[in-house]
């Protein structure tokens, strides 16, 4: 998890950094999207399998195994979760005012489906030049700097409260063939 941290983290930093400090490139752009999304997958896979231990300990501890109970309620948390994460986008997209554009490229999106326009590159990039330094900076703290921050105090919370280590567990385990 740790690892997985360590790369989402270093994509969030590229990313954060671009235009400012690093030049907007379309490598480094891509570059931080892919570490990004590959250490954020990486971290959910590694929760997922510290969720299914924790029906161990639970049967350790009070003696009832409730794996169903566990189980059903990871895809209630995920869809609560992304309900969650679209209506700060949603926010962000707001308060930065880009939420403004939008709906421009949207008919340039409709007129290009219904064949009323070949290309919408020269259209769209007309809308989004639109789009102010403090609306772009706006977007680049809510779609980077937060979510970084709340990934890192995440892994925090989760290596300081999560206590079953792989030792730990086998000892479960036995401790549970063993009764």
């Amino acid at each position: 998890m740790g690892l997985a941290t360590g790369i989402l983290s270093l994509g969030y930093c590229i990313f954060i950094v671009l235009g400012y400090l690093l030049p907007m490139t379309g490598i480094l752009l891509y570059t931080s999207v892919f570490l990004v999304f590959f250490g954020t997958s990486l971290f959910y896979a590694i929760l997922v399998v510290m969720t299914a231990n924790t029906i161990e300990y639970n049967e350790y501890r009070s003696g009832n195994r409730n794996e169903s109970i566990v189980f059903s309620v990871r895809p209630f948390m995920t869809k609560l979760g992304a309900a969650i994460q679209q209506g700060l986008v949603t926010l962000v997209l707001l308060t930065s005012g880009i939420y403004g554009l939008s709906p421009k490229i949207a008919v340039l999106e409709i007129e290009k489906g219904q064949g009323l326009l070949d290309n919408i590159s020269a259209s769209a990039t007309e809308i989004t030049s639109q789009a102010t330094p403090s609306m772009l900076f706006l977007l680049r703290i809510g779609m980077g700097f937060i979510p970084f921050i709340l990934m890192v105090l995440a892994y925090g919370v989760i290596r300081n409260k999560y206590i079953i280590s792989e030792d730990r567990y086998n000892e479960i385990l036995q401790s549970l063939e063993a009764s």
